[in-house]
């Protein structure tokens, strides 16, 4: 009696490229750019590698995809927590640090890959937004100087945080953070 091949279900292109990006996500996130091999995210997202190069055809464009999925969802976040928020500078501090507790997320890489300059880029541009509303007389070189120091700011004391765990919350690490930057943005009076 010979038995059945299980049938795998077939994903439509979409489905599995979003798969292909939660994986490469995952394997990134714990290995970083550089020493991460296609054939780790294949064997991760349980496809063929000639699949997955079908997919993407090179590491940098998987890579870009992750930052720019990384991207968007904080550009929402972020900006929806700051519309909604009387103070925009603790909402988007705590929105960060929340992003930072996912151990896939990450803001630098030993390799310094360059995507890790555009993730940084569309933050400052919501924060120059952000700063822009509450200090609408501040020209545009202040603004997105001070939104580069918020970045800058956001990006040390988080990954600081992270490579301590346990020593603030996230809430006491993202307030004492938010403190500081609000602190410095009284120049922008």
């Amino acid at each position: 009696m010979s038995r059945a091949k299980p049938t795998k279900t077939r994903l439509s292109g979409d489905r599995r490229r979003a798969e292909i990006v939660d994986a490469a996500e995952a394997v990134f996130g714990r290995k970083g750019f550089d020493a991460t091999r296609m054939n780790d995210i294949a064997e991760a997202s349980g496809v063929a590698t000639g699949l997955l190069y079908k997919h993407f055809p090179s590491k940098d464009e998987l890579f870009a995809a992750v930052i720019e999925r990384q991207a968007e969802n904080l550009a929402t976040r972020i900006t929806a927590a700051v519309s909604a928020a009387s103070n925009p500078v603790d909402a988007a501090m705590d929105v960060w640090f929340s992003v930072l507790e996912r151990p896939e997320f990450h803001t630098v890489d030993p390799g310094g890959h360059p995507g890790y300059a555009e993730l940084r880029d569309r933050f400052a541009a919501i924060v120059t937004d952000a700063l822009r509303a509450v200090y609408p007389s501040a020209t545009e070189d202040r603004l997105r100087l001070a939104a580069a120091a918020v970045v800058g700011a956001a990006e040390a004391a988080g990954e600081a945080w992270r490579a301590q765990p346990g020593t603030l919350s996230r809430t006491e690490a993202s307030e004492l953070a938010a403190t500081f930057v609000v602190g410095g943005l009284t120049a922008l009076d």
